[in-house]
């Protein structure tokens, strides 16, 4: 593996996720790669990945690097790499799981049929972008005065006394 994919690793998940492979996958930290990868895999090759441990809320899956066997038509039938009971998610060509979340349970399904094969796939799990630490300043409280305030407008009182003769 190049130097680049040491860099790469550097980004992902804390505690690389624990999975159960079968088949002639392998697994290095949280990516999972198809057999022989990056050279081609082979015909009538099954594996699958299942993600057990360490796979913290918001994981997705980061495509490095995906080629295998082009569509029949819009269906992925020959080639392709499945989330198992997703309807939908699967995928070959060039098209990746780019951005699929996954959490711990997941299965992870690659199968190639009995022709034509390709390069395969690097996929890497990554965890949800940490929130940034924020700083709460708790109210500070302050004696309120018991007089007011002096302003700086003149108030005018005019009294008025009203003298009375008693006599």
């Amino acid at each position: 593996f190049s130097r680049r994919d040491t860099h790469l690793q550097r980004r992902r998940l804390t505690g690389a996720p624990s999975f159960t492979v079968t088949g002639e996958c392998t697994v290095i930290g949280s990516c999972f790669y198809s057999p022989n990868y990056p050279s081609n895999y082979g015909n009538d090759e099954d594996c699958t990945f299942l993600l057990m441990s360490n796979v913290p809320s918001g994981s997705h899956l980061v495509v490095e690097s995906f080629y295998l066997e082009d569509p029949s038509g819009d269906f992925c039938a020959f080639d392709y790499l499945a989330l198992d009971g997703v309807t939908g998610a699967r995928y070959c060509g060039v098209s990746g799981p780019q951005g699929l979340a996954v959490a711990a349970g997941d299965t992870l399904t690659f199968h190639s049929d009995h022709a034509e094969t390709r390069p395969g796939f690097k996929v890497c799990v990554e965890g949800a972008p940490s929130p940034s630490p924020t700083t709460t300043t708790a109210p500070t409280m302050s004696k309120a005065p018991t007089t007011p305030a002096p302003t700086s407008m003149a108030t005018a009182f005019t009294l008025e006394v009203n003298a009375f003769n008693s006599g």
